[in-house]
C-alpha cells in the first residue's frame, strides 16, 4: 500500500477503531464506493416507476488480527453501509465480529454471514445485486449467533446458535407489523424464547476435484421470531425446518455452474448459475405450495438476473444488471423490472 493510503487508513483507524489499534497487529482499513443508475418498475423496498442515480451498498470498514501464542489469532471487524440516497443518508452495520481461530477451527461472534450461507447460498451467490427474491430462505448477514467452523482438506463442517434478545425492540415492531399484516393478536406474535438457544444452522461440504457439494439446515422453533426466518403460531408462517443443498464448481470449457436447492415443508426453491467470462446468468425459481403450512395458496414465483462486470483497471469496475422477477400472484403491480449500471471504486 502506497504512504498516502496508508496514512489515510491510519488517520480513519484512529478515530473508529483506537482501542483495536492500540491492541492488535496493523489495521486493514477498506472502503468501497458504489454508485449507479437505476431503473425500474418497482424500486427495491417499493415504490413506483422510477429512474434515478443510487448507492448500491457503499461501505467501509476495519478488520484486524492479533496473533495469541499456541496457534491461536484473535480477530475483529466492524463494517458499515454508506447510504448516499437521499432523503436517509446514513450508516449502517453490515458486520460486526470478533472471533478466535486455529488448529482447533474458527468462533465467530456476532453479525455476519454465518453457516447456512456460508455452505449454501454464498456459494451461488453472484449477482451483484439481484439474488434471493425466489429462494425459500436468502439468508444473508444474521446477528444474535455464535459460530464454529472446522476446515480440514476438502471437508468443513459449520454450526450456528442463534440466540435473540426476548421481547428485542425489532422483534416487537416485527411481531405489530406480522400480528397487523396477518390479523392476529400483536401478544401472541411476540416470542417468548423459553430455550437458550433459539435456532441452529448446521453446515457440511466436500470438495472432490473442482466440484464442492455442501449440505445445510436450519431448524425454526415455533416462537423465533427476531433475526430468524420463519415461525408458526396462529396462522404465521411455518415453523418446518430449512433444507439447503449446494453443487458448484461444475467445469464445461469457458463456463462453470453451480446449482442450489433449498425445502422446507411443501415448498421448495431451485437455482442455477452461469458463468461465462464477465458474463453470468442467475436463475431463481421458487414452488409454494398450499399444503404448507406457510402459505393459502399455490404460487411459482421466478426470478432472472443476467449481468456483465466490466473492469476498467486496478480497483475500479462497472457492473451491469437486467432483472426480472414474476411473483405469480396474478398482479402485475407485485412483479419487478429494472436495469441498472454501478460504478464501483475500491478507495482503499
Amino acid at each position: 500500500m502506497k504512504f498516502k493510503k496508508s496514512a489515510i487508513a491510519l488517520a480513519i483507524a484512529g478515530v473508529v477503531a483506537t482501542p483495536m489499534a492500540a491492541q492488535a497487529d496493523p489495521v486493514d482499513i477498506y472502503a468501497s464506493v458504489r454508485i449507479g443508475i437505476w431503473s425500474g418498475d418497482l424500486k427495491p423496498g417499493g415504490g413506483t416507476d422510477n429512474t434515478e442515480v443510487r448507492s448500491f451498498s457503499s461501505r467501509f470498514g476495519v478488520k484486524a488480527e492479533t496473533e495469541l501464542g499456541n496457534g491461536m489469532t484473535g480477530f475483529g471487524r466492524y463494517e458499515w453501509d454508506v447510504s448516499f440516497n437521499a432523503p436517509t443518508n446514513n450508516l449502517t452495520t453490515r458486520q460486526r465480529i470478533v472471533g478466535v481461530k486455529g488448529d482447533f477451527g474458527k468462533i465467530t461472534l456476532g453479525q455476519t454471514y454465518h453457516t447456512f450461507y456460508n455452505y449454501v447460498v454464498g456459494p451461488a451467490d453472484i449477482p451483484w445485486w439481484f439474488s434471493g427474491y425466489a429462494m425459500i430462505s436468502y439468508r444473508g448477514r444474521t446477528d444474535d449467533a455464535i459460530s464454529y467452523n472446522y476446515s480440514s482438506d476438502a471437508f468443513n463442517f459449520g454450526v450456528t446458535a442463534y440466540m435473540f434478545r426476548e421481547s428485542g425492540t425489532a422483534e416487537v415492531a416485527f411481531a405489530a407489523a406480522t400480528a397487523t399484516s396477518l390479523q392476529v393478536d400483536a401478544a401472541a406474535a411476540v416470542p417468548a424464547h423459553e430455550e437458550a438457544i433459539d435456532q441452529l444452522e448446521i453446515g457440511v461440504s466436500f470438495g472432490i476435484g473442482d466440484l464442492t457439494l455442501a449440505a445445510a439446515i436450519i431448524t425454526t422453533e415455533g416462537t423465533s421470531i427476531g433475526n430468524g426466518t420463519d415461525v408458526a403460531a396462529d396462522g404465521l408462517p411455518s415453523d418446518e425446518d430449512i433444507l439447503g443443498l449446494s453443487l458448484s464448481g461444475i467445469s464445461l470449457g469457458d463456463a462453470s455452474l453451480g446449482f442450489g436447492l433449498q425445502t422446507q415443508d411443501e415448498d421448495t426453491s431451485f437455482l442455477v448459475d452461469v458463468l461465462i467470462g464477465d458474463l453470468y446468468i442467475h436463475v431463481e425459481q421458487e414452488s409454494l405450495d398450499a399444503g404448507s403450512k406457510a402459505n393459502t395458496a399455490d404460487e411459482d414465483r421466478l426470478g432472472i438476473t443476467i449481468g456483465y462486470t466490466q473492469s476498467l483497471g486496478k480497483d475500479t469496475l462497472i457492473y451491469y444488471e437486467l432483472y426480472s422477477l414474476d411473483n405469480d400472484t396474478g398482479d402485475s403491480n407485485d412483479d419487478l423490472t429494472a436495469v441498472m449500471a454501478v460504478l464501483k471504486y475500491n478507495l482503499l
